[in-house]
């Protein structure tokens, strides 16, 4: 059996790609039935990097993403904050299937 390992860090860019890459490594292992190694922290701030993504999105206001009232530096700012919002959301997404693939898993510690 191949061994892969799960190395992750909060502290990636928000970028749906990193999980995606992550996500295929993962699925490759599953359908060859292979073993997966992973230290406790990775796993866990996985977790933490979904979680923090959802409370990022959830403290936005409609009224930041507008940016009405402002002139044309808020609507910079604006639109600078909503692809950020927009990057938070596919990696949250991005990072569900993960956890769904996981569900069905063995973990030993």
């Amino acid at each position: 059996k191949r061994i892969f390992t799960l190395q992750f860090d909060r502290g990636v860019e928000d970028s749906e790609d990193v999980i995606e890459s992550l996500f295929q490594k993962l699925r490759s292992a599953q359908l060859n039935r292979s073993v997966v190694v992973s230290a406790p922290e990775s796993i866990k701030a996985l977790f933490l990097k979904y979680i923090e993504q959802l409370h990022a999105l959830e403290s936005l206001s409609d009224s930041d993403l507008m940016g009405g009232g402002g002139g044309a530096r808020r609507l910079r700012e604006a639109k600078l904050l909503k692809n950020k919002a927009v990057a938070r959301s596919k990696m949250a997404d991005a990072i569900v299937p993960i956890l769904n693939m996981w569900r069905n898993g063995v973990l030993i510690m």
